[in-house]
């Protein structure tokens, strides 16, 4: 399966499984899988809550009701990069 990564300044695919990802990246406090096909960068969210996020490229998100710490994970990111 590929996986599209999006960058600052371009994006790409790997051939990976979004597992694989979401193990290597969500042990990152920047980074939180929102859905079953999206993980993000916390550091890229211009608005947040608990339906949807929106990144400084526009793009927005849905959130899946699973990810009900989402929030709480965006505080803690927060917080921790001040």
């Amino acid at each position: 399966m590929f996986v599209h990564f999006y960058t600052k300044d371009q994006e790409f695919q790997q051939y990976t499984t979004l597992k694989k990802c979401t193990e290597y990246f969500c042990s990152n406090i920047a980074f939180y899988k929102i859905n079953s096909y999206t993980i993000i960068n916390f550091k890229y969210v211009t608005k947040i809550n608990h339906q949807s996020v929106t990144l400084l490229n526009q793009q927005t998100f849905n959130v899946s009701r699973k990810a009900k710490d989402l929030i709480e994970k965006y505080h803690t990111y927060r917080r921790y990069i001040q």
